[in-house]
């Protein structure tokens, strides 16, 4: 054997045993790219279906429609504080292993109504200090800041006025009727 053709040999061994793991990794990767924490793509989803799950889409659009899981990322990304993200990302973490302990499936798998009895038996519960709880919380107070704040709400919903009140220049006077005392 040349030891050119050995070396080239070595080199496409070396190169394979190096690009095999990369393509078997199955993380599914995000499609935020956010500068201070990390999501993968199962995180994502997790809570887009949370979102979802607090604001369902029924006649009017729901949570996900309406771009709330962008706006919770967005919102975790830039105005909290590092331990508030480490928080939130721990809970997170611990909310996936505490529903699929407590459940068959996992809660991206699961319906509706397993999701909503969950959720219910998690406020329920006492021990609010719990980085799972914490979790629960702001991503239900970010979801309905993120529904409230959406151009669907506040052109459809409860028109929002930048300046309220009208000025009615042409009214007439009318005598003032009450007594002083």
């Amino acid at each position: 054997m040349k030891r050119r053709t050995a070396i080239r040999q070595l080199v496409y061994i070396t190169g394979g045993t190096l690009l095999i793991p990369a393509c078997l990794n199955r993380e599914d990767k995000a499609t935020l790219s956010l500068t201070n924490i990390s999501v993968t793509g199962s995180q994502e989803k997790l809570v887009a279906e949370l979102a979802e799950t607090i604001i369902p889409q029924t006649t009017t659009p729901g949570a996900k429609a309406i771009g709330a899981p962008l706006f919770i990322w967005t919102m975790l990304n830039d105005c909290y504080a590092k331990e508030d993200q480490q928080r939130f990302m721990g809970g997170l973490v611990a909310f996936d292993k505490a529903y699929s302990d407590g459940n068959e499936r996992s809660f991206l798998e699961s319906d509706t109504t397993q999701r909503i009895a969950f959720l219910t038996k998690l406020s329920a519960e006492k021990d609010k200090k719990s980085d799972i709880h914490y979790f629960a919380s702001n991503a239900r107070k970010l979801t309905i800041q993120a529904y409230t704040n959406s151009k669907y709400f506040l052109t459809e919903v409860e028109p929002y006025e930048l300046i309220p009140g009208r000025f009615k220049g042409c009214v007439p006077v009318q005598k003032n009727n009450t007594k002083k005392a």
